[in-house]
């Protein structure tokens, strides 16, 4: 809409220094009159810009697209890729999968809210634990019913269970105070399905009355997850930090 301006120079020349693949975009291109300021981009030298509303959804497909083919080129050294294991962590959304994680890595990496969703895409962090090197994988919650027409949690569904396939193992995470739900169940499925090994947290555990038997409650739990019937069960809070060092243990096992 308004053109390129002394700032977008500097900004493409540290571009340019990094020597890395870049897209030119220009938002705001549904704006009547902008047309007319488009040949300016080329100053830049970064070629055809990419023409986009970001608001209104215009040529949005077309750049991610773009971006994909750029992102499908980046490959891990087959060395390094070998020595890491992959680890995703699945679950509905709310039940502390970021904190969780958060509280692995020994600090905040992961943005956490209290309202559901904050995760709305998958987020890959390399993590190295002595000589372990693991790849954490922290997906999106999967809802008892993703709206098809709401397309952003449609893929973020999608990214989720991708992640899955490429994993060397699955942290199930489930909130304690819950018990065990419909989609939980559905999840635990589709874990057995991709035939990955699997560790089933049970967060939030420090919500729990003290006064609880702890294996009458996992037995409960390991029968309505008939279909990990095998998968160790670790009962944890991510708040107090209650029983997370267990989680990198049972990981090496």
């Amino acid at each position: 809409k308004e053109g390129i301006n002394p700032d977008d120079f500097k900004v493409a020349k540290v571009i340019r220094e990094k020597d890395k693949p870049s897209i030119l975009v220009a938002n705001k291109g549904d704006v009547r009159g902008s047309e007319l300021k488009l040949y300016e981009f080329y100053e830049l030298g970064f070629g055809d810009p990419y023409i986009i509303s970001a608001e209104h959804g215009l040529n949005v497909d077309d750049l991610l697209d773009k971006i994909i083919s750029y992102i499908s080129k980046v490959k891990l050294e087959p060395e390094e890729e070998e020595n890491i294991l992959k680890v995703s962590i699945l679950g509905k959304p709310n039940v502390g999968k970021s904190s969780l994680l958060n509280n692995i890595l020994g600090e905040d990496r992961i943005i956490v809210s209290e309202h559901p969703g904050t995760t709305r895409d998958a987020i890959e962090i390399i993590f190295k634990h002595n000589s372990l090197k693991l790849l954490f994988i922290d997906t999106a919650g999967l809802r008892d019913k993703a709206k098809p027409k709401e397309d952003v949690e449609y893929y973020s569904t999608l990214r989720t269970f991708e992640a899955v396939h490429n994993s060397d193992i699955v942290l199930l995470v489930m909130d304690s105070t819950q018990g065990v739900s419909m989609q939980d169940k559905k999840i635990a499925n589709y874990i057995q399905k991709e035939r990955k090994a699997c560790i089933v947290i049970l967060n939030k555990f420090d919500l729990i009355k003290d006064n609880i038997d702890k294996k009458l409650f996992i037995d409960e739990i390991r029968y309505e997850l008939s279909f990990l019937k095998k998968s160790p069960i670790i009962m944890t809070s991510a708040i107090t930090g209650y029983n997370t060092d267990k989680i990198i243990s049972k990981i090496k096992e």
